[in-house]
């Protein structure tokens, strides 16, 4: 079962929509959540800064005392709660960390809010690549949304958060299913920062990442195609090769797998490795 904490209104909404699956746990810490601390829903009281969250911010040790040894902590990159995310990660510092940071769309918010998302997100890419953490996976709603393509005002956040929690899911799920056909590789330990994809796999392959990364040095794709068409479709492995060899053109190791899949249509999803810090605008 996997661990799975959501801090914020993007860390919970997100960690909802991952709830919907059997195979996870969530810790949900926010100012509004409602329930239980046995439940896994810790309400915390509302600050007016970052650094009153960060100074007020509350033990979180027995809320967590089950999380494992290992866990996912879905966290926004701004607003005043992310304060809150230095104080959270110290007291589970002794777990191994992957973070999942969310950043808002850059279009909608002011210059107070931008230069919080600036200095959490250096902050954290800084503490990952130090070790501090496991991986910081780094994600922009604002890429999402191209991804996605014209997303109502109604219901635009859950449209980004369901397509954040269903490539999270996705990847988790094909990690835990044999390939028809891989060369699956260890990602190296400098590789700390990262961001993940999502497109349709047909003749233009158009890769499109949650994170315009910098410099990517790996990309692990997971290939999903219709069952059917894997074994009727002749030309299918050529396609594949021809996707596959015009990423090493661009001199970025490749990790891969084949699967299988009831999907009508055929997609890839990815996950884009880099060691070198993310700069941001």
């Amino acid at each position: 079962m996997d661990k799975v904490i959501g801090l914020g209104s993007a860390g919970v909404n997100i960690l909802n929509q991952l709830m919907n699956y059997p195979q996870y746990t969530g810790y949900f810490i926010d100012t509004d959540v409602t329930g239980l601390k046995k439940n896994g829903f810790y309400k915390i009281e509302e600050q007016n800064s970052p650094e009153d969250y960060e100074a007020n911010c509350p033990s979180f040790k027995n809320f967590l005392r089950s999380a494992g040894p290992e866990v996912s902590v879905i966290m926004p990159s701004s607003g005043h709660i992310s304060g809150v995310s230095l104080a959270l990660l110290e007291q589970i510092k002794d777990r191994k960390i992957n973070i999942i940071l969310v950043r808002g769309n850059e279009r909608q918010i002011g210059a107070h809010t931008a230069a919080i998302d600036r200095a959490t997100t250096g902050v954290l890419q800084e503490y990952a690549r130090s070790g501090l953490f496991n991986e910081i996976c780094i994600i922009n709603n604002k890429q999402v949304e191209e991804v996605l393509g014209e997303v109502p005002m109604i219901g635009y956040h859950d449209a980004i958060n369901n397509m954040v929690s269903n490539t999270i899911h996705m990847m988790n799920v094909f990690d835990h299913q044999k390939p028809v056909i891989s060369d699956i590789s260890t990602i190296p330990e400098i590789y700390k920062i990262s961001t993940l994809g999502f497109w349709e796999f047909g003749e233009k392959n158009e890769e499109k990442l949650f994170f315009p990364l910098d410099t990517p040095r790996m990309m692990r794709y997971y290939i999903a195609i219709n069952q059917e068409q894997l074994e009727t479709d002749g030309t299918l492995n050529k396609k594949i090769n021809d996707f596959l060899e015009k990423t090493k053109e661009r001199e970025i190791d490749i990790s891969y797998g084949v699967y299988s899949t009831k999907y009508d249509k055929n997609f890839v999803y990815c996950k884009a490795y880099t060691n070198i810090i993310q700069e941001i605008k």
